[in-house]
């Protein structure tokens, strides 16, 4: 049986300079709406979003198992949209990883909502580390200019 030579394949019908598919990189440079119009969220309403939190200590985990996840690209299975005692809506997520099964109550934001909605198709790399600094300061130069 004939070795088909794949490189040379791509190299006749693709030209030489081919290179993989890159995606888009949504980071903390450009994931705010304030400074770049194809963000995701605004900084005041992620700010707004968390302190609505309050002491939902479930759901600020959360927040902080959803990002980490998304930025290590794993698939997250999410039950349909629920309502927690305080009447606000949540989804329960399950991150799979090897034999690791993780569960937690993720909210129902709407930033949350579009990084699902662009998670497939967009590389997300953000934490909420670095996101709360960055939009406090982004809020506060806000209210400056007023």
């Amino acid at each position: 049986m004939a070795q088909i030579d794949f490189e040379a394949l791509k190299a006749k019908y693709f030209g030489s300079a081919v290179k993989g598919i890159e995606k888009k990189v949504i980071n903390k440079d450009n994931v705010f709406l304030d400074d770049n119009e194809e963000g995701i969220f605004d900084s005041l309403q992620l700010l707004g979003d968390l302190s609505s939190l309050g002491k939902d200590v479930n759901g600020l985990n959360g927040i902080k198992e959803f990002l980490p996840a998304l930025t290590n690209n794993r698939i997250l299975l999410l039950s349909p949209l629920k309502t927690d005692r305080a009447g606000k809506p949540y989804y329960w997520v399950t991150d799979r990883y090897g034999r690791v099964k993780r569960e937690f109550k993720l909210p129902a934001f709407e930033w949350v909502d579009k990084l699902l909605e662009v998670s497939g198709r967009i590389k997300i790399d953000l934490q909420l580390e670095e996101l709360i600094p960055l939009a406090i300061e982004k809020v506060n130069k806000k209210s400056k200019s007023k």
